[in-house]
């Protein structure tokens, strides 16, 4: 082939390359009859088949749930999410938790419950549907008995050694009382005493008076008997 001579861009690069002879269209089937190596091969999962034969969308008769199934429905959510009880936070250990002086109020209910009949189950699908979820309504509410039993045995666990805790510190108190009570008696007696030693002293300082008293009217009458015998004595002389 001449130097000189072009190819157009537009051909394909197997004729550019030489291959002119082979067309467009071989060249396609070629290639849809290539395969890939066996190393290159993506593992292929199988998925499980949920139906025998294929059903379509769009003429496949819809069933219309029977009241059953959409009461039963409705009262999943509440088993699926079961509310738990609330639970008891620490309180201040005192004499007012003993006796609470707030009365508690208690809400009348009225027995009159009205009495809600059930339809009547239409098939074995129904009723396996049926037993199932009463086996579920009875393990979730038997799981639910079992929580509610755990938090009643903390609570139970926790107000008990509140109680030990609270008796220990009624015995720690009483015991102080005791003691300051013994102070308040010996100083009680201390204050009788001292009571008595000060009327004591009292009557002492009454009668230091009088003696008191005494001597000086005895000085006052020798100063007067001295005063009267040096008279006398001047008056003689």
């Amino acid at each position: 082939m001449p130097e000189s001579l072009k190819i157009s861009q537009s051909v394909s690069p197997v004729t550019r390359a030489g291959a002119g002879d082979i067309s467009e269209r071989e060249l396609s089937r070629e290639r849809c009859h290539l395969t890939t190596p066996p190393a290159r091969l993506q593992r292929t999962f199988h998925k499980k088949q949920l139906f025998s034969t294929p059903v379509n969308k769009f003429t496949a008769k819809t069933t219309v749930p029977s009241a059953n199934l959409e009461r039963i429905r409705s009262c999943l959510d509440e088993y699926r999410n079961p509310s738990r009880p609330a639970k008891i936070g620490p309180k201040a250990v005192s004499l007012e938790d003993l006796t609470p002086t707030k009365k508690v109020k208690t809400d009348k209910k009225d027995g009159n419950l009205h009495i809600v009949k059930s339809p009547g189950l239409h098939g074995i699908a129904e009723e396996q549907a049926a037993a199932r979820i009463g086996k579920f309504m009875l393990l979730v509410s038997w799981r639910r008995r079992r929580e509610e039993v755990r938090c009643v045995r903390k609570t139970l666990e926790f107000q008990v050694s509140c109680s030990e805790r609270l008796r220990i510190q009624v015995c720690a108190l009483k015991s102080l009382l005791d003691s300051d009570n013994a102070k308040v008696r010996l100083a009680m007696r201390e204050l009788e005493r001292l009571k008595q030693l000060l009327k004591e002293k009292e009557l002492e300082k009454a009668i230091l008076e009088k003696e008191k008293y005494a001597l000086e009217q005895d000085v006052c009458a020798a100063e007067d008997r001295a005063s009267e015998i040096s008279i006398s004595k001047l008056i003689i002389i």
